[in-house]
């Protein structure tokens, strides 16, 4: 068992999944308790409610009896504090009295004791005057002695000074004081009066608040009392029967989680044992096909050079031509003329025309009408382009190289027989020894085609830098143009949902995650069409995991919503759709590289990118809106004829057995 399995831990005991049509029995049933249960509330609510409205006014009598009494036991407070300030204002006249008084007082005994027992009213001034007189009289009429004389004299200028100091000592009236002490003396009594009323109206208003009551309470009587009461039991009921239905639904849940859990555990666990029963199947497979092909190698030893042969048939079975094209007529003629600049231009004129319709009058080449290529073209004998690697293979098996297409037939013969040859050609004997001067004459030879190489490498170098030919340029002959794109069915949709091409134009674009720098551009522009509408959009990953496809979404780098796919493998590196997209472009199919595919199922335009390269310096997205808008494209002509090979350059390529690669493609070769 795998640490994966140990991992997963399963109960032993199945769990049984909680019966939902019970719960929902249940859940019905407590439902409709709680429902009858509100229901009797609400009609005893009503009931009180009816008794209540009968008792309203007896309640409003109540209300204001309660207020008229509060007011009434306010009241003896307030009067006292009104006696209290009358209290303070009359202790204030009673003590201006006082002063009045005794000052008065003592005026009065200073002119008594002056006067003696002589009386006098209120002017003071006069009967000064008469006790002075009295006293003169005496003085001159009585014999007296000297010093009784001198006593009287002392006293009648005792008499004068106090006549003239008469007009400071005035006696102060007191009537205004004696008034306000009567009024305060008669307010504080009425006020006690008011107090000792008051407290005999809050003894009868609390005797008829209390009779009030007594009535209120006899009309509402003990039913009200008994109605709340069984108010009460009845919430207490529903309160339980809430609490029972939410622990039913609880245990429900708790049981439903756990047998969910249960499956998950179960469904982990047979993951866990199909993956290890794919593990066991593949490594069965890689023993049985290691020992097949050990098999096949004692059987046919020589299957690099069978590899190679088949690689040569397979490259050249779609060149054939379907039918071989007899030479033209006599009556058909070549024009060749060669320019100034040493450009050669060659015309066929038909019978009974001149080569001025299509070379000027002047000898200078006129307007080339623009023509589609015909079905019948195909057939027709043109040249073949061949890559430095092709023309190495083709040198390598000694099979000649086809440069026009009515000599494919010929080298696929060929390539058939050598197939054959190396197929039925025994095995090799065995290596023999080598000794030291066979190890001296191998260096040499090494060296002396090393610089062979190196010379060979550079003129090839040259040769592709001066041809026009750009590999990633969309030229009307290539050989996926107006091919039927193959089905999207078989792809692995880890985001989005399944396209058709009948919907709307469609842009397959194929990439992987790790030439995310390069890819990247693309994904965002592609990303800006699929938000607009006008076509649908399908990611194919070409990376040998699905989980590079899912590892991309989840990191969110270039955040995406179209459909993002899985290419899955029918066997051969790089996936299906992959393969026929490949196929149909005669076995060249760089990555990432975006396709356009109408809505018939055909590809109008293809573009591949690199680093070198980018997407945005490429006119895709300008080409898909127009597309869409006219159903027109901006097409670049048939792609220029490249320059024959010299043989040199082909014996270079046999001895390198490689090609030349631009070191910035990021074309991917599974």
């Amino acid at each position: 068992m795998s640490e994966e399995q140990k991992n997963v831990e399963v109960s032993e005991e199945f769990v049984k999944k909680p019966d939902e049509k019970e719960f929902k029995e249940d859940t019905e049933r407590i439902q409709k308790e709680i429902d009858t249960i509100d229901s009797k509330i609400r009609e005893v609510n009503k009931t009180i409610s009816d008794a209540r409205k009968k008792s309203r006014d007896k309640e409003r009598q109540v209300r204001s009896m309660r207020g008229r009494l509060a007011k009434l036991q306010r009241a003896p407070e307030r009067l006292r504090n009104d006696i209290a300030k009358l209290e303070t204002k009359m202790s204030e006249v009673s003590s201006n009295l006082d002063k009045k008084n005794s000052q008065n007082q003592e005026i009065k005994d200073q002119i008594s004791s002056a006067l003696g027992s002589r009386r006098f009213g209120r002017d003071i001034v006069k009967a000064v005057d008469e006790k002075i007189k009295d006293l003169e009289y005496a003085q001159k009429t009585t014999s007296m002695s000297l010093k009784e004389e001198k006593d009287l004299v002392k006293q009648i200028g005792a008499l004068r000074k106090l006549k003239s100091n008469v007009a400071k000592m005035v006696l102060l009236s007191t009537a205004r004081e004696e008034q306000e002490l009567r009024m305060y003396r008669s307010k504080i009594s009425k006020l006690n009066k008011q107090i000792k009323d008051s407290g005999n109206k809050v003894e009868r208003a609390r005797q008829d608040l209390e009779k009030v009551q007594a009535e209120l309470q006899a009309e509402r009587g003990d039913v009200i009392k008994s109605m709340e009461k069984k108010i009460s039991e009845m919430r207490s009921q529903l309160q339980q029967k809430r609490k029972e239905k939410r622990e039913r639904g609880d245990k429900y849940y708790t049981g439903l989680r756990a047998f969910k859990k249960h499956l998950d555990d179960r469904r982990k666990q047979k993951q866990a044992e199909e993956r290890e029963r794919k593990k066991a199947e593949e490594k069965k497979y890689q023993e049985e096909l290691a020992k097949w092909e050990e098999e096949q190698a004692k059987m046919k030893p020589w299957l690099t050079e069978i590899g190679e042969c088949d690689r040569i048939i397979e490259y050249l079975k779609p060149m054939v031509p379907k039918k071989v094209v007899a030479q033209e007529s006599a009556s058909k003629k070549s024009t060749v003329l060669k320019m100034a600049d040493g450009t050669i231009i060659e015309s066929m004129s038909k019978k009974g025309s001149s080569s001025e319709s299509s070379i000027g009058l002047s000898g200078f080449p006129g307007k080339k009408k623009k023509r589609r290529r015909r079905k019948r073209d195909r057939d027709m004998e043109r040249p073949i382009k061949h890559s430095i690697d092709i023309i190495a293979t083709f040198k390598k098996m000694g099979i000649s190289l086809p440069k026009y297409t009515t000599e494919v037939s010929e080298s696929l013969e060929q390539a058939k027989a050598k197939r054959e040859y190396w197929d039925k050609l025994p095995r090799p004997e065995k290596k023999k020894k080598t000794t030291k001067k066979n190890v001296e004459e191998t260096k040499e030879k090494k060296v002396v085609k090393e610089e062979k190489i190196t010379e060979d490498t550079k003129t090839t170098s040259e040769t592709t830098d001066a041809a026009e030919l750009d590999e990633y340029t969309c030229y009307d002959d290539d050989a996926i143009m107006g091919k039927n794109a193959p089905s999207l069915a078989s792809l692995d949709y880890v985001q989005g949902a399944a396209t058709k091409y009948t919907e709307k134009p469609t842009v397959v674009l194929f990439w992987a995650k790790f030439l995310k720098w390069q890819v990247y551009p693309a994904m965002k522009a592609c990303e800006a069409l699929h938000q607009s509408g006008i076509v649908n959009v399908v990611g194919v990953a070409t990376d040998p995991k699905r989980s590079a496809v899912e590892r991309h979404i989840e990191k969110g780098e270039c955040p995406t919503t179209y459909a993002l796919c899985f290419d899955e493998s029918d066997g051969s590196p790089g996936g299906q759709v992959k393969n026929i997209f490949k196929k149909n472009n005669d076995g060249e199919l760089k990555v990432p590289q975006v396709f356009l595919i109408s809505t018939k199922g055909k590809v109008v335009w293809h573009q591949a990118f690199t680093s070198g390269r980018p997407f945005e310096k490429t006119n895709f997205v300008d080409q898909v809106k127009m597309y869409c808008k006219t159903g027109k494209l901006n097409m670049n002509g048939p792609a220029p004829q490249a320059e024959e090979s010299s043989d040199e350059e082909e014996e270079a390529a046999n001895e390198t057995g490689a090609a030349v690669v631009d070191p910035l493609s990021a074309d991917v070769d599974w």
